[in-house]
C-alpha cells in the first residue's frame, strides 16, 4: 500500500515536471529576444524596435501568469487537476503557434499572442501540478514542490539549444549596431527561420503538456481530508476539526444518513476499519482522546502522524481514561472550531492576513530581478562576447542552475524555515547583482559563472513561496490561495518593464544593476517582517 502511493505520488510529479518543462519555456524569452526583436525590425513594425521595448512581451507574459492563476485554482475545484491543467496548458501552446502569423504583422499582436495568452496559459497550468504532488507527499512539501518547479526552471536548458540550432546553426553574431547594440539583419540569412521556429516549439509543447497533464491527480485520500486535517494539529484538534464539521453539515441531523455517507467515504478513501470505530465513537460522542490516539498510532494510519507528534500527544493525554471520557460527554456535540485557522484558511480569510501582504511583496520586489536577469542576459552578453551558440549555451546551463535552485531552496526550507531561506536568497542576489558589471572586465568564464549563480538564486523564490503559502495557509485552498499570491506579478511585471524601457538608455547597464540589487535587498528587509509560526512556535 505505502510503496503503490509513492510509486503513483512520483508519476504525479514526474507528469508535473513534464507540464512545467513546456511552461518554463518563458524563460527562453531572453534566448529569443534577438531573434525576435532583430526580425521585426527587418520585416515586421516598428522598425525600429529596442531590446528593452522587446522587454514587454515578457512583462505581459506574466502580468498574464499572474491574472490567471486564481483562475486556474477556482477551475480545478469545478473541473478537477487533470483537465483544468490540460486547458491552461494548451492555451499556452497555441499562443505560440499563432505567433508564427502575428510577428509577421506587428510587434503589438506579438505582445498578445507570445505574451499575454503564454502567460494566462501558462497561469491557469501552474499551481496545479505543485498542489497535487504536495499532496501526494505532505511531509515533503518544500522538496516536492521544488522538484515540480525544477521542471519548469529547465525548460530552457532543452529549449535554448533547439532555438539556436534551429534559427541560428552557423554560429552567426549580430553586426548591425545601433546605440552599442547589436541586432541581426536580413543579410545574416538568420531571420528567415524565426517564423517556423514557433510551429515547432508549439507542436513539442503541447504534446509534453497532453502527457503531462493525464498524469496529474489529486490522492483518493483527499475525499478524507477534507474531513479530517493531518498537518501539523495535535490529535485532539484533529478530532474536533473533524467533528466541526460534521456539525456544520447536513450529517448531524440524520445518524443513519452520518453512516451512510461514512461509508461512501470509506469506498472513496480506503480508510481502515478502525478509522470507522473513530467516525462511529465520534458521531454518538463516546470517544475520548485516548482511543483517539490509539487509533491514530495503528499500523495502518501512523503515517497521518510524525512520530513527534505521537509521542507529544501522548504525553498530553496521559490523564486517566475516566476523567477524560467525563470531560467528553459533559461537552457532547458542543465542539468549537479549531484555533489552528491558518491550517485552512479560505481565500477571503487570508487577505485579512498581514502575512499574506508580506509574501505579495516579497514576491513582487524579487520579480524586478527576475524580470530582469531572465530577459537581457543574452543582450548585455553581446556588449563584449561574439559568439551566440556560446551565449545560448550559457542560457542552456542558466536553466539547469534555475531548476537546481529550486529542489535546492526547497530542500533548504525543509531544513532551516521559509524565512531563513528567503534572507539567504535575497541577501546572495543582491551581492550578484552588484558585481556582475565585472564580468565585462574578466571576460566569458566569470559571464558564464555570474549568470548561471543569478538563475540558480532567483529560482528560489518559485520553491519557497509555494512552501510558504502552504505551511501558512493550509493545502485545501493551496491553488487559489497561490494564485492570489501571484498577483503581485501583475504590477511588478508592468512596472519591470517601464523601468528597463525608460531608464536603461539613462543610467546604463551598470545603473540597471544597482536598481535591481536595490529591489532584492528592500524585499530582504521585508522578509525579517516576516513571523509566521507553526504550531510548535518555530518559524515555518
Amino acid at each position: 500500500m505505502e510503496l503503490s502511493r509513492r510509486f503513483r505520488g512520483c508519476l504525479v510529479i514526474f507528469g508535473g515536471v513534464l507540464v512545467h518543462l513546456s511552461l518554463g519555456t518563458v524563460y527562453t524569452f531572453g534566448n529569443m529576444t534577438p531573434y525576435v526583436t532583430s526580425y521585426i525590425r527587418e520585416y515586421s513594425s516598428p522598425a525600429d524596435l529596442t531590446y528593452a521595448t522587446s522587454i514587454w512581451i515578457f512583462a505581459m507574459s506574466g502580468m498574464g501568469q499572474g491574472l490567471s492563476m486564481f483562475l486556474g485554482g477556482l477551475l480545478c475545484q469545478k473541473i478537477g487537476p487533470r483537465l483544468t491543467t490540460l486547458l491552461g496548458s494548451l492555451f499556452m501552446s497555441l499562443g505560440v503557434l499563432l505567433t508564427y502569423f502575428t510577428i509577421k504583422l506587428s510587434f503589438a499582436v506579438v505582445v498578445i499572442t507570445y505574451g499575454l495568452m503564454f502567460g494566462f496559459g501558462v497561469g491557469i497550468a501552474y499551481a496545479i501540478p505543485i498542489a497535487c504532488a504536495m499532496r501526494w507527499m505532505p511531509e515533503k512539501k518544500g522538496l516536492v514542490s521544488g522538484f515540480v518547479v525544477a521542471g519548469f526552471g529547465g525548460g530552457s536548458f532543452i529549449f535554448d539549444q533547439i532555438q539556436t540550432a534551429f534559427i541560428n546553426p552557423e554560429n552567426k553574431s549580430p553586426q548591425h549596431e545601433v546605440d552599442g547594440v547589436k541586432y541581426f539583419t536580413k543579410k545574416d540569412g538568420v531571420l528567415d527561420n524565426v517564423p517556423y521556429m514557433f510551429l515547432v516549439m508549439g507542436g513539442c509543447y503541447a504534446a509534453m503538456q497532453l502527457i503531462g497533464s493525464m498524469l496529474v491527480v489529486f490522492p483518493p485520500s483527499e475525499v478524507f481530508n477534507k474531513w479530517l486535517n493531518v498537518s501539523c494539529v495535535s490529535t485532539q484538534q484533529r478530532i474536533k476539526k473533524l467533528l466541526w464539521n460534521l456539525r456544520q453539515s447536513n450529517l448531524v441531523y440524520s445518524y443513519t444518513y452520518r453512516c451512510s455517507q461514512f461509508f461512501f467515504m470509506v469506498s472513496e478513501a480506503f480508510i481502515s476499519m478502525e478509522l470507522f470505530s473513530l467516525f462511529f465513537q465520534t458521531v454518538t460522542c463516546t470517544y475520548s482522546p485516548v482511543n483517539v490516539l490509539n487509533v491514530a498510532k495503528s499500523s495502518e494510519n501512523k503515517a497521518l502522524l510524525s512520530d513527534e507528534e505521537c509521542n507529544s500527544d501522548e504525553e498530553r493525554y496521559t490523564e486517566s481514561q475516566e476523567g477524560v471520557s467525563k470531560d467528553v460527554e459533559a461537552k457532547s456535540l458542543s465542539v468549537e472550531r479549531p484555533k489552528d485557522e491558518s491550517m485552512t484558511l479560505r481565500p477571503t480569510q487570508i487577505l485579512k492576513e498581514k502575512s499574506f501582504y508580506i509574501l505579495w511583496t516579497i514576491f513582487l520586489l524579487n520579480g524586478q530581478g527576475i524580470i530582469f536577469i531572465s530577459t537581457l542576459y543574452k543582450a548585455y552578453g553581446q556588449t563584449f562576447i561574439n559568439d551566440d551558440v556560446f551565449l545560448a549555451l550559457v542560457g542552456a546551463f542558466a536553466a539547469v542552475f534555475n531548476a537546481a535552485g529550486r529542489i535546492m531552496w526547497g530542500h533548504f526550507a525543509d531544513k532551516t524555515s521559509f524565512k531563513v531561506a528567503m534572507m539567504c536568497n535575497c541577501a546572495v542576489f543582491t551581492m550578484l547583482m552588484l558585481t556582475i558589471g565585472l564580468t565585462s572586465v574578466a571576460g566569458k568564464a566569470m559571464f558564464f559563472i555570474w549568470v548561471c549563480l543569478l538563475f540558480l538564486t532567483f529560482s528560489g523564490s518559485f520553491s519557497l513561496m509555494p512552501t510558504a503559502t502552504a505551511r501558512s495557509f493550509g493545502q485545501t485552498h493551496y491553488a487559489v490561495n497561490y494564485g492570489l499570491l501571484f498577483t503581485s506579478q501583475v504590477i511588478t511585471n508592468p512596472i519591470g518593464a517601464i523601468l528597463t524601457s525608460q531608464l536603461k538608455a539613462v543610467i546604463g547597464w551598470y545603473g540597471m544593476f544597482f536598481m535591481v540589487s536595490a529591489f532584492s535587498f528592500a524585499s530582504l528587509l521585508m522578509t525579517m517582517t516576516f513571523n509566521v509560526k507553526n504550531c510548535q512556535g518555530k518559524d515555518i
